[in-house]
Order: C-alpha cells, then sequence, then structure tokens
C-alpha cells in the first residue's frame, strides 16, 4: 500500500512540474483582443525617442519559440518588433 502511495504522490508530483507551468501561463497571460487607444503622433514621436526595456520574462519557462507570435505567451520577437523594444531581458527561470 505504502508503495502505491509513493508512485501516485511522485507521478502526481510530476504532472504539477510538467503541466503546472503550461496551465499557469495560457491562463495567467492571455493575449487580449483589445488593441486599446490609437497612440497620438505625439506620443509616437516621443516613444521613438525613447529606450524601451523590458527587465523580465518568463519566456522560456514554457519552451516557447519567441521566433514565432505567440497565442500565450509575455514575450515574442515579433510583439518586440512592433512595440519599438530596445531592450529584453530574459532571465533565469527555476522550478
Amino acid at each position: 500500500m505504502l508503495t502505491v502511495l509513493s508512485l501516485l504522490a511522485g507521478l502526481l508530483v510530476t504532472a504539477f512540474f510538467l503541466l503546472g507551468p503550461q496551465w499557469v501561463d495560457s491562463n495567467a497571460n492571455q493575449v487580449l483582443r483589445d488593441p486599446g487607444r490609437v497612440p497620438t503622433p505625439e506620443t509616437r514621436a516621443l516613444h521613438a525617442q525613447l529606450i524601451v526595456g523590458d527587465l523580465h520574462a518568463d519566456s522560456a519557462l514554457c519552451g516557447k519559440d519567441l521566433l514565432r507570435r505567440n497565442e500565450c505567451a509575455q514575450v515574442d520577437l515579433p510583439r518586440l518588433i512592433q512595440g519599438g523594444a530596445t531592450l529584453q531581458m530574459f532571465t533565469t527561470v527555476t522550478k
């Protein structure tokens, strides 16, 4: 009985660490379809002068392809280019 419980506990822990991060990412980091307000010409001019940086991204947590636009992701290269980002920090991910 103890062996069966140990195996079951091991399976649950493994499932948690393999499936948990993807589930949290897809539910907590949803991409909204509302594009928001259109920036004014003054806002675009200011944005072009700024150094835009993101100092934290967990994109490597679930093995996302950063070269293509992802449906449930914080950061990918197409979004960085579209947003005019000049600095992106990919942090060390631990589970």
